[in-house]
């Protein structure tokens, strides 16, 4: 289980609800957070208009962020089912996709309003996204 806490996140056990680590990196708020499928890495985004990418194996974490930024609030991430897609939604008013692999913007897409929630399809060929505008 994920939670806030001090502009970073910590990794709980399910069982017990233990704290198993704590990541720090982000200046603002962490507002959502997704693992990989293969559990390799945590994506986190944050209110510093950034989006880190975690090592998991690594120790101790190692952490890095995509190589451009939204233009204000990161609201929420999702992992395509392959691993290697992360998508952004922002109060900027965009939706973008990210490589996983060396952080570049893959494509950025304009909407009405603030996006809250994003998703991707089951197959991965999909993607879903929530705004502000009750749309």
């Amino acid at each position: 289980m994920m939670q806030e806490r001090d502009s970073g996140a910590t990794i709980n056990t399910a069982d017990s609800w233990r704290t198993a680590a704590v990541l720090r990196g982000h200046a603002h708020w962490v507002s959502s957070l997704a693992f990989t499928p293969d559990g390799h890495y945590l994506v986190s985004s944050s209110h510093d208009n950034t989006i880190r990418v975690w090592d998991l194996l690594a120790r101790p974490f190692r952490n890095r962020s995509m190589n451009d930024r939204h233009n204000n609030r990161v609201n929420c991430v999702a992992i395509s089912p392959d691993g290697k897609t992360i998508i952004s939604g922002s109060s900027d008013r965009t939706v973008r996709s990210w490589s996983l692999d060396d952080g570049q913007c893959i494509r950025k897409a304009a909407q009405r309003a603030s996006v809250t929630c994003v998703a991707f399809s089951p197959g991965g060929h999909e993607v879903a996204c929530g705004a502000a505008d009750h749309v």
